[in-house]
């Protein structure tokens, strides 16, 4: 978080998150929450938005819609060796569910699996065309960021 960015608690879907945010005086906002950034309009007017007090007091947290999602191709990583390509997790979560198996052509953009971040479902998809070599993860295995998914011939 830079100095211009602040940790704003917000309700999407009727869950409270802890938010980064740029300028809450912008319109859309641009927020990043687990490494992705959205773009989101805040239900009251820009110039409702008010600055903490010294007193403490507990106030709904603000809700917002999301409006754009900024959309980040899967991380692609070209091993040593034989150079065959791997698609690595985008960020930590759980598998929900794998869509392919080795031997399996794919297109690009097809989604291979879906990640479960922040009770977000993230479809992770083919960066090119090709054949699946080997699938590395299973539905309901956590991984990390940068763990790799699935392996191209």
């Amino acid at each position: 978080m830079n100095s211009q960015t602040k940790n704003v608690r917000v309700v999407i879907a009727g869950k409270e998150y802890l938010v980064e945010v740029e300028d809450l005086r912008a319109r859309p906002i641009r927020a990043r929450l687990e490494g992705q950034t959205f773009e989101v309009i805040v239900d009251e007017p820009a110039s409702e938005v008010k600055p903490p007090t010294s007193k403490v007091t507990r106030q709904p947290a603000p809700v917002v819609t999301p409006v754009k999602r900024v959309e980040r191709e899967p991380s692609v990583v070209v091993s040593s060796g034989e150079g065959s390509k791997q698609v690595t997790a985008p960020m930590p979560g759980d598998i929900i569910n794998v869509l392919v198996k080795p031997g399996d052509r794919v297109r690009t953009g097809q989604e291979i699996c879906s990640l479960d971040a922040m009770k977000m479902k993230n479809a992770i998809r083919a960066p090119q065309d090709g054949v699946i070599a080997s699938v590395e993860v299973v539905s309901g295995q956590a991984v990390d960021y940068g763990q790799v998914l699935v392996t191209f011939e």
